[in-house]
């Protein structure tokens, strides 16, 4: 009798470590399929606050939208690769021309984390400066440490020369 107990606790130990393969094996397969959604997320949170900022610039109204999932962060990463799908720049420009004046990294990092972006990495405003300075056909560096768009006139890009001289005189 003894003996048959234990042939039958070793099944059962087997069925259990088939069973626990199994799931693993299934968790992992979940796991890859949930991976494949993440940057769907992201991007859409993205979009949606494009649209909200863009709307915004040209005095459109907002359009009632459907409340975000709970799945999606307050704060949307930006990614700053060169590679990334959801280019940093983008929403650069955005701020930018909200601005309507040249801008720092740094102001332009505060802004960005206002509207609810977080940028990637350990050094964020470098990263801003970064993208900036590599978008070359979209910002130009009109002064130490500012940037400007390349699309605005003269008088634009200097706005905050005139900006610093009218501080200064007060």
């Amino acid at each position: 009798m003894l003996e048959n107990d234990y042939h039958q606790t070793n099944m059962d130990v087997e069925v259990f470590v088939r069973a626990l393969n199994d799931a693993r094996s299934e968790l992992h397969a979940v796991e890859a399929r949930l991976a494949e959604l993440e940057p769907l997320r992201h991007r859409k949170a993205n979009l949606e606050a494009f649209i909200t900022i863009a709307a915004e610039l040209i005095g459109q109204p907002q359009l009632a939208s459907k409340p975000q999932s709970e799945s999606v962060a307050p704060m949307m990463r930006i990614g700053t690769g060169r590679d990334d799908k959801d280019k940093i720049w983008e929403m650069i420009h955005i701020i930018m021309q909200l601005a309507k004046r040249p801008l720092t990294a740094g102001e332009v990092l505060e802004a960005l984390e206002h509207e609810k972006f977080q940028v990637d990495g350990v050094h964020k405003r470098e990263n801003v400066r970064g993208a900036m300075s590599r978008k070359e056909d979209v910002f130009e560096k009109v002064g130490r440490g500012l940037f400007a768009l390349r699309e605005w006139p003269q008088e634009l890009k200097r706005s905050r020369d005139s900006e610093m001289v009218d501080e200064a005189a007060e």
